[in-house]
């Protein structure tokens, strides 16, 4: 699998709990399944379990069109056994090692690749320094971004100063870590994301790990309040904050209101990454339509057309709200994540939200958001 997790029965029981397919959903299949395997399900009963999580990540989805990857998911469970590291130790020659090199990006791929290495050889008894994991994601996890030509110009190096090895096979694309060594442990990786942070991280510069998500991201500035958070991490944590604010003074005026409708707040994700934003009293079926809901968003209706209803993927925000909340929230989610905008949604409004002043009028004011979608100015 071309995700790297350390403690997969971890890993699998958070996304059961958050009701996510993540960004790769046959691994995560994977991995949900060898968790049910593993806590005493027959393989049959795995599959069941498989095809109400999908359910319950999304459900509107087909089950007869997931069902052929979902009985390769319970099969390669059942293959291989689950994963358990606590964390991938780095010694102090090896960054030494390391540290003697010419130019921090080629700093990052050699702890990267060390990093790499050495997970495959827990995973793998027989793996002998070799990663096989693909270039584009080692140079992911090793935070660079740079030309096809550069990443190969990185790998050349390494290989001249005999640090990695290629593979004889001409077609095999592995490389080989040749400067592993025994000595006193310098740092603990326990997290694969981000390796090319986690090392300057190490070395000093300005990272810190999000208390959140564990993510190693860049500190915006060194002034002020310390940041605790990653920037989705930060929206989101925002997003509830307020909303659960919004839920408790409303809860205070639900008597008054006339309608005694409850309301969910949905969002659509398109194969091109853009999103649209909604809510409605109806049950969701009903109101999608199978995509043909919408005929008074022109865009949206296009796109609908251009991709196929089944290709669009479907979540539920918040449900079981009153009239005034999903309001809110429909409009924050609009703001926040810039669906108003062209190129990153189809809502044809920026939206704005209402806020009970004295129990009984609503006063409507403008949500501004800074660069990272945190609100600002109020």
């Amino acid at each position: 699998m071309s995700t790297i997790v350390l403690n997969e029965h971890e890993w699998a029981k958070e996304q059961i709990d958050n009701k996510s397919l993540g960004s790769k959903p046959y691994e995560t299949f994977c991995r949900v399944a060898k968790y049910y395997l593993d806590n005493g399900a027959t393989k049959r009963e795995a599959r069941r379990q498989l095809d109400s999580f999908l359910l319950m990540c999304e459900p509107t989805a087909s089950l007869p069109k997931w069902s052929e990857t979902l009985d390769f998911a319970v099969k390669r469970a059942a293959k291989y056994d689950a994963i358990d590291i606590d964390c991938i130790e780095i010694t102090k020659p090896e960054i030494d090692k390391i540290d003697s090199l010419n130019g921090k990006q080629l700093r990052r791929l050699a702890f990267a690749l060390l990093c790499l290495a050495k997970y495959w050889d827990i995973v793998n008894v027989h793996g002998d320094h070799w990663v096989n994991s693909k270039d584009c994601e080692i140079m992911r996890m090793a935070n660079i971004n740079t030309s096809i030509k550069r990443q190969s110009l990185m790998y050349h190096t390494l290989s001249e100063l005999g640090l990695i090895r290629f593979s004889k096979k001409i077609d095999n694309t592995n490389v080989r870590v040749c400067f592993i060594e025994d000595g006193e442990t310098a740092m603990e990786v326990s997290d694969f994301r981000n390796l090319g942070y986690q090392y300057l991280k190490y070395h000093g510069e300005p990272f810190f790990e999000c208390e959140n998500c564990g993510l190693t991201v860049k500190i915006r500035n060194n002034t002020g309040r310390k940041q605790k958070y990653c920037d989705g991490c930060a929206v989101e944590i925002h997003t509830q904050q307020i909303v659960n604010s919004v839920m408790k003074r409303r809860a205070g005026y639900q008597h008054l209101s006339f309608d005694s409708k409850t309301y969910t707040v949905y969002l659509h994700t398109f194969p091109d990454g853009k999103i649209y934003v909604g809510m409605t009293s109806q049950p969701l079926r009903a109101r999608w339509r199978g995509g043909a809901g919408y005929s008074s968003n022109v865009e949206l209706t296009n796109a609908i057309k251009e991709c196929g209803w089944d290709n669009v993927r479907h979540y539920i925000l918040f449900k079981g709200l009153d009239l005034d909340s999903a309001r809110f929230i429909e409009s924050y989610y609009i703001k926040t994540r810039h669906a108003y905008l062209p190129e990153y949604g189809y809502n044809n409004k920026s939206g704005s939200y209402s806020k009970i002043t004295d129990g009984t009028t609503p006063e409507y004011i403008k949500v501004e958001v800074d660069g990272n979608g945190v609100e600002i100015g109020h």
